[in-house]
């Protein structure tokens, strides 16, 4: 029995550990992020400074849907197919 917690006890400190380390990655490419939209804004790039434009939003720069998810809900139909 006390090994049996010890195993589970080990197991959860492995994966805090990883999901630590998931953060700091997280945070590093947060802080990159930030750089890069100083840099664009410097050279008089346009930059929004909201979170939707993330790719979970399911729109690309021009408003429209993702092809990804599109051809995931089946909504994406090949020109072709369309003609017969």
């Amino acid at each position: 029995m006390k090994q049996q917690i010890e195993e589970k006890d080990s197991a959860r400190k492995e994966v805090q550990t990883e999901l630590d380390d998931l953060l700091i990655v997280f945070a590093d490419l947060e802080t990159k992020r930030g750089l890069d939209k100083q840099r664009l804004k410097a050279l008089g790039e346009p930059v929004s400074e909201g979170e939707e434009d993330s790719d979970e939003s399911g729109d690309d720069e021009t408003g429209n849907r993702d092809e990804r998810e599109d051809a995931e809900d089946g909504s994406n139909q090949n020109v072709d197919d369309e003609l017969d």
